[in-house]
């Protein structure tokens, strides 16, 4: 199969086009990294806004917003969180505790196998306590929080004074 591709530079920004109706943006640079693409703008709970975001390997966005600066999120902009409870590649939150934050991964079980496409520098894999792939954060479990429901909430940040948006 053939992917036409276009490329157009535009003021800061550089304009990805493909065969199919999606159109991405992304700095010239992340261009260059062939990391771009863009999601819709979106307010967050708080009413801050964010600014579009570049998707990396189809599980993460870089998002950016007036209260926050610039944080990771799941490929559908909700924002991903760190337990300081965790230890490197180990995840300490189980029962209850993963009824409300849920361990973010690639969908496959530790037992499979998962290769790992373009991803942002800091971002690994471990098992997680659920016996699936979990995606890391400089070697930190990662989990979204299930009071966030739209792109750019971040009802998680700071619960407890033990999660934290993941800043980039």
């Amino acid at each position: 199969m053939i992917v036409a591709v276009a490329v157009i530079l535009v003021g800061a920004g550089v304009w990805f086009s493909h065969a199919g109706n999606n159109t991405h943006q992304a700095s010239a640079l992340q261009a260059a990294n062939n990391k771009g693409a863009s999601v819709p703008v979106a307010a967050s709970s708080t009413g801050a806004t964010t600014s579009p975001t570049v998707m990396y390997g189809g599980y993460f966005s870089e998002r950016s917003s007036s209260v926050l600066g610039t944080y990771l999120a799941d490929d559908n902009g909700l924002t991903l969180y760190t337990y300081s409870k965790d230890a490197a590649k180990v995840s300490n939150c189980s029962a209850a505790c993963l009824m409300t934050w849920v361990p973010y991964g690639p969908g496959v079980s530790a037992a499979g196998t998962f290769s790992m496409p373009m991803m942002p520098v800091n971002v690994g894999v471990t098992k997680g306590n659920n016996g699936m792939l979990q995606f890391t954060w400089k070697e930190m479990p990662v989990y979204r929080f299930v009071s966030d429901k739209k792109p750019g909430d971040a009802m998680g940040q700071d619960q407890g004074g033990v999660w934290s948006v993941i800043k980039i």
